[in-house]
């Protein structure tokens, strides 16, 4: 609190107690009318400091209101933005096609092309394809949880428009939710980093409380952690948006403010009128959305050619079990056999045998079974045994087996079973 609020807030504290003395002194009770006999007029002495308590409260709420006045108006003018309706500040951006974010250029032809890889159904116009991020109070989630500040970009004529919404007070949010909806007027499909887990759910609460239809309630909502996650969730391990950034966008972000300290940020400026923390959250999330914009070209790309990109290979073959693929997929694999390592192998090696590709299959077995691949010894014994039934070489791919895994029961009851078919003694049988 500044020192003249200081002094204002003593003044009527000791307005109230001069006030409370006289009333005591000539019997008042708790009302307004207490210790008066019928027909008595009130003390002109306790009148006069009523009106003097009522003129200083209506002062301090016009100098409150300035002053919150004054503080949107420096705020606005650090984050380049203007604002929209009570409480609610926007900032936009428009980028033309092309532009660089890290080592990705970024355009809306390569956008359509990725959401029909992704989405077939929808086509290939970028049109309608919306990127949404935000920031909030906490990341509990629920009804406590607030969405102060929500970005939202989209591909249009050509460019990146971008519109960041962000709250200056509580009583801003149905202004945002009903200017967002508007904004968001023909979207065809989401994309979000964790959107379907956090976001999404989060801001349809947020509607669902302000009695409104939840604009982000579209059949198709592309959460970029999923492919991202099968396709380099082993070479990074950590698949947090920093960490996609760095190592798949080539981005090194440079005086970043780290998102568990937005809500932070945000409590400053309603308690102290902060701008410079909150203007460094809404770079933030305009990063985060320029990645999505970057990040969807670029996994489609993965996605056609995971072997040059540094991928998972597997990530080819159709979700489903990683079943046999299509013709297209397993040629992809079966010409990059050299590049694979042993998981894509492995894969490479199942969709063979569904296709009774037994070369292929086998060579890979074999060359796996050298390495004690306990799959593809298990493999090679099926295939001599229930194939070519060529019992001898079964029985021996099932002795390695029990000397690499000796507590298998399976292994043994395979051992059993061939020597059975080989005709021997049923002494030998384990």
């Amino acid at each position: 609190m500044s020192g003249a609020g200081a002094a204002r807030g003593r003044s009527v504290s000791a307005l109230r107690e001069r006030l409370g003395r006289l009333r005591s002194g000539t019997g008042a009770g708790s009302g307004p009318e207490s210790g008066r006999r019928d027909g008595e007029s009130p003390s002109p002495r306790v009148d006069d400091l009523r009106a003097r308590l009522q003129r200083m409260r209506r002062t301090s709420q016009r100098a409150g209101a300035i002053r919150a006045e004054r503080d949107e108006a420096a705020l606005c003018g650090r984050i380049d933005g203007r604002p929209l309706a009570a409480g609610l500040v926007v900032r936009e951006r428009r980028l033309d096609a092309g532009f660089r974010h890290g080592d990705i250029a970024a355009d809306g032809e390569r956008a359509g092309e990725a959401l029909r890889f992704f989405a077939p159904a929808l086509g290939a116009r970028p049109e309608g394809l919306v990127f949404m991020d935000t920031e909030t109070t906490g990341l509990a989630g629920g009804t406590g949880t607030l969405v102060f500040q929500l970005g939202l970009a989209r591909w249009r004529e050509g460019a990146l428009e971008v519109v960041q919404y962000l709250l200056t007070r509580f009583e801003g949010e149905a202004a945002m939710l009903e200017h967002a909806g508007e904004w968001l007027s023909g979207m065809r499909a989401l994309v979000t980093f964790n959107g379907k887990s956090f976001d999404a759910p989060l801001l349809a609460a947020r509607y669902r409380l302000a009695k409104r239809p939840d604009p982000f309630a579209v059949p198709v909502h592309l959460d970029l952690l999923h492919p991202v996650r099968r396709a380099f969730g082993a070479a990074l391990g950590d698949c947090r948006l920093g960490t996609v950034e760095r190592h798949l966008l080539g981005l090194e972000r440079e005086g970043d403010i780290p998102g568990h300290e937005a809500p932070r940020a945000w409590f400053d400026w309603l308690r102290h009128g902060e701008v410079h923390a909150l203007s460094r959250v809404l770079e933030h999330n305009r990063l985060d959305l320029l990645s999505l914009a970057a990040l969807l070209p670029f996994l489609h790309q993965c996605y056609r050619d995971p072997v040059a990109r540094g991928a998972d290979p597997r990530i080819v073959l159709p979700p489903a079990a990683r079943g046999p693929g299509s013709d297209s997929a397993y040629r992809y694999l079966r010409e990059r056999r050299e590049r694979l390592d042993e998981d894509s192998l492995r894969a490479l090696a199942r969709c063979a045998r569904r296709r009774c590709d037994w070369s292929l299959a086998v060579e890979i077995w074999r060359a796996l079974a050298a390495e004690n691949c306990i799959e593809s010894l298990e493999s090679l014994a099926k295939y001599h045994e229930h194939v070519v039934r060529d019992f001898v070489e079964a029985g021996a791919a099932t002795s390695t087996l029990i000397a690499l895994e000796p507590d298998a029961a399976r292994h043994r009851h395979r051992a059993a079973r061939l020597r059975i078919r080989r005709g021997a003694p049923s002494d030998q049988l384990d």
